[in-house]
């Protein structure tokens, strides 16, 4: 076999066949530092590799966060409000990390080696849980047998510096790890970039498989058998998916670091402000794109932000014999363009922020809110309130489903986008979801409080920035001619020029006599198209990203509140058998499945055939469905907790009658929601930032969800501060006091003024045009 793989690439490179169908010609390579051939790397079989391990990532990471605000209060003895904050803290930190690490995985280390490292933390701190709950004086209560009131100091310690461990693993290992699989399908291959588009769903399966069996059988565990077995089988799961990951080496097609990514878009900015006096050229001809780039893929130039596109315009005699331009001064179309679209993606990225408030709830607030009602399936059995979480996973899991196998396939017919639904839009969704979501969890808190009444129950590259600024008195070019793009750079993939940002342009405008014989021409100074380009992406992405923080509020609510709240419910299935509180999470899950499968094999395909749209929906336009759901979620989860309030205030006991599959439709549409807002935010941040940033692109994504827990935490403070004034703050001690209804009714109108914002922002949003 390896003879006859060994004769296909010798063949190949000789011209012997189509190189392009043999092999991949997309700047990656194999494990032996060779093109890797088509057939024998990438792809499904590679990915299995990568999502086996992000299974038991996922697997361990919800086990633990599901179930931890019941851990904070029933073993660290925290109070509610103190235990919400430490958890939005760690799931913060957690989810911001990744930005450090991706940014590292592009510029040094590469993302197999990254992943290899963080692996191998993220086990450490495993390791040291695992031993806090089996070393006598590490135990909480120490060397002493029984119950203690408050946890030794040591054992504090110890579980922290275990959990934060997690937190430093998870920043290597999401950016990368959900890269490294995306890097396994060759966008210049229409099968394979079809592969890719369902690579995304079929990820977001399996992390709804492992929340499903973390938020129900580990939390179950954990409950009953203690944290101490449940850590240890973690830990083995994830040494198996270590090995595992290792084995698939030879399989995998490795993108090589090409050092700071920032540093290209800063060249666009410095090489546009020097040439910000350049007339603007009348023809795109005066832009600067080499003719043979290593890199194949090149992007189109857009007419948005055009003063950057003065970073790749060509001065006059810019360009000469034996002159060494400097991407200082000229800078490529591709450059300009991937600038470009970092700048587009920041507002969707700031439309998305509070996205991770409504995360929030689902592991703080909604787990305890189920902590005080009635868990029982049948007379005996109860559900840990950690478990009930498994609504959220099953919510998202059903929704992956059949968004990826019956709303993606129709709406790619119907619309002829391959995504079916434009990423943008999907995200939009989720939001949308997020308000629903969030009303929904205000309306069963109110329940849930009149309940309790009744029963007294407790990247930017600053050469760009740079170069333009220098340039910032050259009159702007009246053709692309002006613009410089070198003819072999060793960066394959190139950028069209865009008008958008047009005064960063100027960074690639060649000046006269800037290209001479001999003279090494300075990045700060005249950048590529390219560059100018790429920096455009990166300030066009901020907007995107601030419109999207919100949804993070929405993703932090299934594994807080939505937890408690049914940890104060019935969960009995049958007359013994109690579901664990995080297991109602398992709905999010289906949700969330159900949703990928439909949307990837009904509703894409449709949508291609439509609309010619390769992905069926714009991606903002599947971010925007799941941000209208969010406002749904909300809408529900508030008239839940205002029946379960009805319940308590009427039954006055510590578990209500109220069963804890009130829950699940606000579970189910935040996994809905998810599906097409995290989902679309995770394909829009990797496909729209420059092709040397993707680490941090899907860093971007998760902070999403990080920033939202942090703006979670620092919402309750501001809400309890004013709402202490009226003699009853929303949340209080525990659920019987607070009024949690209010709360979700709140981020239901959150979250509809932030839809607004990010379909505004959106609609403005120009996506990146590869040449």
């Amino acid at each position: 076999m390896a003879l006859e793989l060994e004769e296909q690439m010798n063949i190949a490179e000789n011209g012997g066949y189509a190189k392009e169908t043999l092999m991949v010609c997309d700047s990656s390579l194999d494990h032996k530092g060779r093109i890797p051939l088509r057939s024998s790397t990438g792809t499904r079989k590679a990915a299995f590799f990568i999502i086996a391990i992000e299974f038991s990532e996922r697997l361990t990471y919800f086990a633990i966060a599901s179930n931890l605000i019941t851990y904070l209060t029933k073993v660290m003895h925290q109070d509610l409000t103190t235990a919400a904050k430490t958890v939005n803290c760690w799931a913060g930190v957690t989810t911001v990390m990744p930005l450090l690490g991706g940014f590292i995985a592009d510029s040094y280390t590469g993302r197999f080696v990254m992943i290899l490292l963080s692996s191998i933390i993220y086990l450490m701190g495993l390791g040291i849980l695992t031993m806090s709950q089996f070393i006598p004086a590490l135990k909480p209560c120490g060397d002493s047998k029984g119950s203690c009131v408050n946890p030794t100091k040591l054992h504090e310690l110890v579980f922290f510096i275990g959990i934060y461990f997690l937190s430093i693993g998870t920043g290597g290992h999401k950016p990368s790890l959900e890269s490294f699989g995306a890097d396994q399908f060759d966008d210049n291959q229409l099968e394979e970039r079809k592969g890719k588009m369902s690579f995304f769903n079929w990820w977001s399966a399996a992390l709804c498989c492992g929340l499903v069996l973390g938020v129900t059988v580990l939390v179950y565990v954990e409950d009953n058998s203690g944290w101490g077995i449940a850590n240890l089988i973690l830990t083995v799961a994830m040494f198996i998916a270590i090995i595992i990951f290792y084995l698939g080496k030879p399989l995998f097609r490795y993108q090589m670091p090409q050092g700071s990514p920032l540093t290209p878009i800063l060249q666009v900015f410095v090489a546009a402000m020097r040439k910000r006096n350049l007339p603007y050229p009348s023809s795109q001809d005066s832009f600067y794109e080499p003719e043979n780039p290593k890199r194949g893929l090149l992007l189109c130039h857009t007419d948005k932000l055009k003063f950057l596109d003065k970073a790749c315009v060509v001065e006059n005699d810019e360009i000469t014999e034996g002159n060494k331009l400097s991407p200082w001064k000229l800078t490529t179309v591709t450059k300009v363009e991937e600038t470009k679209l970092i700048v587009n993606i920041v507002p969707i990225w700031l439309a998305s922020v509070l996205y991770g408030v409504l995360v929030a709830q689902g592991s703080t607030f909604f787990v305890k809110q189920s902590s005080t009602m009635d868990r029982k399936i049948g007379s005996s059995f109860v559900i840990p309130p950690a478990s009930i979480q498994a609504f959220f996973a099953l919510g998202m899991l059903f929704s992956v489903i059949i968004y990826d196998r019956i709303i993606t396939p129709i709406l790619r017919r119907k619309a002829g986008n391959e995504r079916g639904i434009p990423i943008l839009k999907r995200v939009g969704i989720g939001m949308f979801l997020s308000i629903l979501c969030m009303i929904v969890a205000a309306l069963v808190e109110k329940q849930r409080l009149l309940t309790a009444e009744k029963e007294k129950s407790k990247v930017l590259s600053l050469q760009v920035f740079v170069a333009a600024m220098r340039k910032r008195n050259l009159p702007y070019p009246s053709s692309q001619d002006s613009f410089y793009e070198p003819e072999n750079p060793k960066r394959g993939l190139l950028l069209c020029h865009t008008d958008k940002l047009k005064f960063l342009d100027k960074a690639c405008v060649v000046e006269n006599d800037e290209i001479t014989e001999g003279n090494k021409l300075s990045p700060w100074k005249l950048t590529t198209v390219t560059k100018v380009e790429e920096t455009k992406l990166i300030v066009n992405i901020v907007p995107i990203w601030l419109a999207s923080v919100l949804y993070g509020v929405l993703v932090a609510q299934g594994s807080t509140f939505f937890v408690k709240q049914s940890s104060t419910m019935d969960r009995k299935i049958g007359s013994s058998f109690v579901i664990p509180p995080a297991s109602i999470q398992a709905f999010f899950a289906l949700g969330m499945l159900f949703s990928v499968i439909i949307y990837d094999r009904i509703i894409t395909p449709i949508l291609r055939r439509k609309a010619g749209n390769e992905r069926g929906i714009p991606i903002l336009k599947r971010v925007g469905i799941g941000m209208f759901l969010s406002i749904l979620c909300m809408i529900v989860a508030a008239l839940v907790e205002k029946q379960r309030l009805l319940t308590a205030e009427k039954e006055k006991s510590k578990v209500l009658s109220m069963s804890a599959f009130w829950l699940a439709p606000q579970y189910l549409l935040l996994g809905i929601g998810d599906a097409f807002a995290l989902v679309g935010l995770q394909e829009f941040f990797y496909d729209q930032v420059p092709d040397s940033m993707r680490s941090i692109g899907i860093a971007l994504y998760l902070s999403v969800i990080g920033v939202g827990s942090f703006f979670t935490s620092f919402l309750i403070i501001v809400v309890n501060h004013f709402t202490k004034q009226t003699g009853k703050p929303w949340i209080g001690k525990d659920l019987t006091s607070s009024r949690l209804d209010k709360f979700y009714w709140l981020l239901a109108a959150i979250f509809g003024l932030n839809f607004c914002i990010f379909v505004l922002v959106a609609k403005r949003y120009s996506y990146k045009q590869k040449m």
